[in-house]
């Protein structure tokens, strides 16, 4: 037992060196409050948890990025309805196959699990209209990218997501669904 709580801070005090490291992506601004437009508002909330706050995630939509995501915070991103694939990114990569309506608001939890270095991340579709813990990430820091920030991590990570964005494509991983009846 004393060997995995050894483990668990040494993993920690290295995810939370690697957290810290390099200039930041994202910056707060207000929440948004409603959708208009004739787009869809997806959040994507991050609660904090003891283990791994230090580690943050990239997000996409397809090849593009939407956001660093870190503890306690949401991003929110105004997207055009339809088909989309939300991947983020950690020691591994999750997915999301989403549907999305006009008018709908939608939540993707991004959830932590302990890796070899720093982290694993898995997406997870939350139903807006039935799942209690929605008041409560919707009072979480809302962040969004810094353009040129943004534009140069995107830039750095481009080759691997296209090659994961493929592996999805031709149906090699596993992904959670976030349907038009999810949102609110």
């Amino acid at each position: 037992m004393r060997g995995y709580v050894r483990r668990l801070l040494v993993v920690g005090l290295v995810a939370g060196a690697l957290g810290a490291c390099g200039s930041p992506v994202m910056k707060p601004v207000p929440a948004v409050q409603g959708v208009a437009g004739g787009k869809a508002l997806v959040n994507f909330v991050r609660p904090r948890v003891f283990f791994g706050d230090g580690v943050s995630f990239s997000i996409w939509d397809g090849d593009r990025l939407v956001g660093v995501s870190s503890a306690g915070s949401r991003i929110q991103y105004l997207a055009e309805p339809g088909k989309h694939v939300f991947m983020a990114n950690a020691e591994n990569w999750s997915y999301v196959d989403a549907e999305l309506a006009a008018g709908k608001e939608y939540f993707i939890k991004v959830n932590l699990f302990p890796g070899v270095l720093t982290g694993r991340v898995a997406l997870g579709a939350a139903d807006a209209n039935s799942d209690p813990r929605v008041g409560e990430w919707s009072s979480y820091e809302t962040l969004a990218p810094i353009p040129d920030k943004a534009a140069a991590h995107e830039s750095a990570k481009r080759a691997a997501v296209l090659a994961k964005l493929q592996a999805f494509d031709n149906g090699e991983v596993d992904f959670e669904r976030l349907a038009p009846g999810m949102g609110r």
